[in-house]
């Protein structure tokens, strides 16, 4: 699911920033006894307005994870819009329909013996000026592939669900251990 079913958060929706004062946006915090606002020092081109949400989106995106570990991605068509994008930490860009993203996330998923997956930190958030619902997944794949050579990735992907509770978009980062020696 790493590679495939998994993202380039929110940093590359905020990648074309500009230092124009007139563009700085700010942001309130509000807690149960104060306010803060904050002027930051560059303008947010996506959203800068988030809040925790929904914890059973959560438990999709790690559903997601279960099933490409498992091996068994059929699982998780119900759960993704007809249509899909998802940028990939190699590079690779899909925009495509649910069952070819599967169907390819499948062979991908194939090319391992066996895949476990820890996870170390999820966080559902919603964009409050964008009326987006986003999940943050932090963890560690450990791949095994056919030969028996173990590999692992740290990974930290951003999942989108639309309008009616679907994934359609899927960012992805990772971060390789270095090579022993």
């Amino acid at each position: 699911m790493r590679l495939l079913i998994f993202l380039l958060p929110l940093a590359m929706l905020s990648a074309c920033n500009s230092e124009d004062k007139a563009n700085v946006k700010s942001a309130t915090s509000t807690d149960s006894s104060t306010t803060t606002s904050v002027v930051y020092p560059y303008a947010i081109t996506y959203s800068s307005q988030f809040a925790i949400s929904d914890p059973a989106q959560s438990k999709i995106i790690l559903d997601l994870w279960k099933d490409f570990d498992q091996g068994n991605l059929s699982n998780s068509a119900d759960k993704f819009a007809d249509s899909v994008s998802m940028y990939l930490a190699e590079g690779a860009v899909m925009h495509t329909s649910r069952d070819s993203m599967i169907a390819m996330t499948q062979r991908y998923r194939n090319s391992f013996s066996k895949v476990e997956s820890r996870v170390a930190a999820v966080l559902p958030a919603r964009s409050t000026d964008k009326n987006e619902n986003w999940v943050s997944v932090w963890g560690t794949e450990y791949d095994t592939y056919p030969n028996g050579k173990v590999d692992s990735v740290n990974l930290m992907e951003t999942w989108r669900f639309d309008s009616s509770g679907k994934v359609n978009l899927m960012m992805q980062y990772k971060r390789m251990f270095p090579k022993s020696k």
